[in-house]
This record gives C-alpha cells, sequence and structure tokens, in this order.
C-alpha cells in the first residue's frame, strides 16, 4: 500500500510540474532583419515586443512584417517546447496539433467514421 501511495503521490508531483512547466513556457522569435523579436506565451499570446535600434526609421508596413514574421517564429519555437515537455505523454501528438490549432488526427478520423457510419444508416 505504501509503494502504491508513493507511486500516485509521485506521479501527482509529476503532473504538477509539468502543469507549471507548460504555463511558463515562452517561445521568443526573431524576424530576419533582426530588427524585431517576439515572446509568446504557450497559447501563442504576445508577451512582450521589442525593437532594435533603428527600427523607427521602418514604415508602419515593414513594422508590422516584422512583428509578424517575429511572432510566427516566437509560436514555432514555444510550440517545439510544448512538443519536448510532453513528449512522453499518452496522446502527446493530440497536445501539439491543439497547440498548432489543429484538431488531432485521432479525433478527425473518428468524426470520418462517425459520419461515414451515419452516411450507411441513411441510405
Amino acid at each position: 500500500m505504501a509503494r502504491v501511495e508513493a507511486e500516485s503521490r509521485a506521479r501527482l508531483e509529476a503532473v504538477a510540474a509539468l502543469q507549471e512547466d507548460l504555463a511558463s513556457a515562452r517561445g521568443t522569435g526573431t524576424s530576419a532583419d533582426r530588427s524585431a523579436t517576439v515572446t509568446v506565451g504557450t497559447t501563442g499570446a504576445l508577451v512582450d515586443v521589442r525593437f532594435a535600434e533603428g527600427a523607427n526609421r521602418l514604415t508602419p508596413e515593414q513594422l508590422r512584417d516584422v512583428v509578424l514574421e517575429a511572432a510566427a517564429r516566437a509560436q514555432q519555437d514555444v510550440a517545439a517546447t510544448v512538443a519536448r515537455l510532453t513528449e512522453d505523454l499518452p496522446g502527446a501528438a493530440d497536445i501539439r496539433d491543439l497547440v498548432a490549432g489543429q484538431v488531432p488526427e485521432r479525433t478527425r478520423t473518428a468524426l470520418r467514421t462517425e459520419l461515414e457510419r451515419r452516411r450507411q444508416e441513411q441510405a
């Protein structure tokens, strides 16, 4: 019984640590011209934007473009961090899909199967 309790406690502690790691995960990306650096959280929400010296010489359109480029790179960076943190978990591929804003493959497969079953019932 003591062994089961110890294993349960260890699992709960591991889950709590993972939750904390995921909540504090950040991704950083810099534009190719190095004029903008963006930091995002796990969900891709902007946490910080920094501009290099000379960024004030960019047009509004150029500034938009470098921020979007840096944000996309930051989102890729945080997605890689989430993948690394969750790689050993059951359903890790689903987690990565959700972070990427995609429906997990097994959910898509289940939906296709269910739709086909319903079509056959109606035929």
